[in-house]
Parts: C-alpha cells; sequence; structure tokens
C-alpha cells in the first residue's frame, strides 16, 4: 500500500504540470459512478499487481496480465458494442494457451498458486477498468480519469499504513520514485490513447510489455526464462499481433 500511495502522489505531481484551467480535476456529480467504478477497478488491479510482483517473475505476471486485453475484447463487444471478428476469438484461444503454458507445472508461475490467483486477479481488475474507460470516453477529459484514479488510490491505500509502515531506505526511494514517474506516464498516455481509438485495439499495444518485461526482468533480476514461459509469451504475443493486424484495419486510429 506504500508502493500504492506513493506511486500515486508523484503521479498527481506530472498531472499537475499539464493540468490546466477548464479541466474539471474530479469530474461532475453525474459522472461519479462511472469515475468511481474505473478507479476503484484500478487500483484494486496495481495493488493484486503490486502482491504478485513480490513472489513472481516479471515476465510471468506480464503475460498472465495481457491476458485481461483479450478478456476486454469479449467485454468490450458485450457493453460497448464493439465489433469482434472471428479473428479475434481466434486470437483470444491462442492467449488463452499461452496462459495456461506460462502456469503449467514447468511454467514460471509453476508451483505458486497463490502469486497466480493474485496475477489473475489484476489481470481481471485490469479488464473491468479499461470497459469503465469506455463508458467514459469522449465523455470525460482524459486528465480529469486518470486525477480521479489517483485521488481515490490514496483514499484507498492510506489508511493501510496507520498500523503498518515501513520506511524505505534510499535505494527504496529511487525505486519508488520511479514507479510513480513511469506510472503516472503510463497513465497519462493510455487515457490519451482511450481518446483515439477503440478500447478492443488499445490494450493490443501492451502486448510489447511481454518482451521489455523478461528482457528488463533477466537484465536487473537475472529472472530465467523457461521454455514454457517463453513459449507461452510467444503465443500470447503472436495473439496480440493478429488482433492488432485484425483490428487495425476496421478501426483506423484517430490522429
Amino acid at each position: 500500500m506504500e508502493q500504492v500511495l506513493i506511486r500515486n502522489v508523484i503521479s498527481l505531481g506530472l498531472y499537475a504540470l499539464v493540468w490546466r484551467p477548464g479541466i474539471s480535476p474530479l469530474g461532475t456529480k453525474a459522472q461519479q459512478p462511472a469515475l468511481l467504478a474505473w478507479s476503484v477497478c484500478g487500483c484494486l488491479n496495481v495493488v493484486f499487481l503490486f502482491m504478485a510482483a513480490k513472489g513472481g517473475d516479471q515476465g510471468s505476471l506480464t503475460i498472465i496480465g495481457r491476458l485481461s486485453g483479450f478478456l476486454v475484447v469479449i467485454l468490450a463487444a458485450v457493453f460497448l458494442h464493439e465489433r469482434v471478428t472471428g479473428q479475434q476469438y481466434i486470437a483470444v484461444l491462442l492467449a488463452i494457451a499461452g496462459g495456461i503454458l506460462t502456469v503449467s507445472p514447468s511454467g514460471d508461475l509453476g508451483g505458486k498458486p497463490v502469486i497466480l490467483t493474485l496475477a489473475l486477479l489484476s489481470s481481471l481488475f485490469s479488464a473491468l477498468a479499461s470497459i469503465c474507460l469506455g463508458l467514459l470516453k469522449n465523455k470525460v477529459h482524459a486528465l480529469t480519469v486518470a486525477i480521479h484514479f489517483s485521488v481515490v488510490s490514496l483514499v484507498i491505500s492510506l489508511p493501510f499504513l496507520f498500523w503498518d509502515c515501513v520506511w524505505p531506505t534510499g535505494t527504496q526511494w529511487l525505486a519508488l520514485i520511479g514507479i510513480g514517474v513511469f506510472g503516472g506516464l503510463g497513465q497519462m498516455t493510455q487515457m490519451w490513447a482511450f481518446e483515439r481509438a477503440p478500447v478492443g485495439e488499445i490494450n493490443v499495444y501492451g502486448y510489447s510489455g511481454i518482451l521489455f518485461s523478461m528482457l528488463l526482468g533477466w537484465i536487473f533480476f537475472g529472472e530465467r526464462v523457461t521454455w514454457s514461459g517463453a513459449l507461452g509469451g510467444g503465443l500470447v504475443l503472436a495473439a496480440g499481433l493478429w488482433s492488432y493486424l485484425t483490428v487495425g484495419k476496421m478501426h483506423p486510429t484517430k490522429r
């Protein structure tokens, strides 16, 4: 919860730099139900992700996390009435197969049921948060959405610090600042992207994170990549690229 709190304090500082008069920081009263649903789901996504990161390697967690993108495709079709092609359904099956390989006994998360459950919960709430974003699209300014998320996350995380607070060391402070800066920038650019393209399409761009996470986890933490984890990541990445090529032709990104 300290990670969540400090991440959002720093993010709010970044948002303040680009905020301008005329933009409502927290939205109108009528917008609160959708904004609260987005913020709570987004916060739970981050909380479960940070908890899973305590015992899981970055590559595997990213693979499980990217399964949310395919769940978004299905949910977007049901709740947002976005068109889903047969190719996208096949991509969903490929992604599920990739996830199964990652959590198989020989995979990176094999034998870690608690970490796997936390990662799956993070993926679920990530998908639900994306659907809430779709409901807010073209109705609420992207910066309002980002600020609302950070404020709600602060309110949720702050009480936990009163009975379980640990003062970070110098190196940990640098890591926490990094979480805030990169998390805030990622949040802000994601909000702007959702204003310009369909929800199902935007989620596909994140599949490059699988390669980044595996590479950075190997460089900085010495995390090994099992054959099943690599194959599972490859399937999820291939499914994402296939989905991108299909959706991108149907819905060109607005500029």
